[in-house]
């Protein structure tokens, strides 16, 4: 098991935080290696929407927008992966697994 490089925040860091709206650097540090810890215990992709995913990607398919979200275009419709990484195409509302939409999104990451 390995360690975070951050001092773990107190146990008041979080509280003060919310009630005053700020947070200092060792709460966003912290947070952040939350965050990455929790990518990376995520099952990989599936490789057949993988490379669905790149293929649209190599085809010029994805618009990155302003507000950081992106306008995939597969198979003649236009699906909106918002900045947050959620998309609303009906496959991954029926599979609930990310979407060759969504993995497009995170490769296109800019």
């Amino acid at each position: 098991m390995s360690s975070v490089p951050h001092a773990v925040p107190s146990r008041m860091t979080h509280p003060v935080a919310a009630l005053f709206g700020h947070a200092d650097d060792t709460l966003l540090a912290w947070q952040q290696a939350c965050v990455q810890a929790a990518e990376t215990l995520q099952p990989p992709p599936d490789p057949e929407r993988l490379a669905k995913a790149l293929a649209l990607a190599q085809d010029g398919a994805v618009t990155l927008e302003e507000d950081g979200a992106a306008q995939v275009t597969s198979g003649g419709t236009r699906y909106r992966v918002e900045a947050d990484g959620t998309c609303h195409c009906p496959d991954v509302q029926h599979r609930g697994a990310p979407c060759k939409h969504l993995l497009v999104r995170r490769e296109s990451g800019k």
